[in-house]
């Protein structure tokens, strides 16, 4: 008898026993084609090439409380699902040139770049990133591969109305110019002050990429 409510009593305790929802420390990996928005990836490094920079929104500065260097700060003013309701998306948007984010002379985030911050908050405004697998160096050409890095780490501090060092990434005969100067800025340690791109979020992959196009002739394909 004594077996019989022992064993009762185990059921009960393990049908009534729930376990807490599965979380991830840190970026979840996306499957390999997965069209989903990285923020490792693709988010991130827009926000810190446009936004999180000195004076601004990094992490000394924090204008207005605000802090856009990581994923955890970001979150503080992104509504999961609803990007009409996430701080965010209302700045990058907004029409009133005092409130745009990022402010003048900066320009702002091009349709492509809201886009992308939209979808990224209506897929749940995770925080991902796509793991490289094989690296292509050998295929690398301006149109499909250095000009989409550039628009995404770089031109927010090098562009036509913030010239940062003297350079605009926006034109193609300054980066062949500066060719050397970039090769040797994205050469350098991620703990070294003058690497670039700001942030130290420029992946291996990307890196040899620039390195190989570079050493391919810089040539406008």
């Amino acid at each position: 008898m004594k077996i019989i409510v022992f064993i009762l009593v185990l059921v009960v305790t393990m049908a009534s026993c729930k376990h807490d929802p599965l979380v991830f420390e840190g970026p979840v990996p996306l499957p390999e084609g997965s069209a989903e928005i990285s923020f490792q990836d693709e988010i991130l490094p827009l926000l810190l090439s446009n936004c999180a920079m000195s004076g601004c929104h990094d992490a000394l500065t924090r204008e207005e409380g605000i802090q856009l260097t990581d994923y955890s700060n970001v979150l503080k003013i992104v509504k999961a699902n609803n990007p009409g309701d996430s701080e965010l998306y209302e700045v990058i948007t907004e029409s009133d040139q005092d409130k745009r984010m990022p402010p003048p002379p900066r320009n702002p985030l091009n349709q492509a770049q809201i886009e992308m911050v939209r979808n990224w908050i209506n897929e749940g405004a995770r925080n991902t990133f796509r793991p490289e697998g094989n690296c292509d160096t050998v295929t690398v050409s301006y149109a499909s591969t250095v000009r989409l890095v550039l628009d995404q780490y770089c031109v927010g501090c090098h562009n036509n109305s913030l010239s940062e060092g003297g350079l605009n990434l926006t034109i193609f005969s300054q980066i062949q110019q500066k060719q050397t100067q970039i090769y040797q800025r994205i050469s350098l340690s991620r703990q070294d002050p003058s690497y670039m791109p700001k942030g130290g979020l420029l992946s291996d992959c990307k890196t040899n990429q620039l390195k190989a196009w570079i050493h391919q002739g810089a040539q406008q394909n």
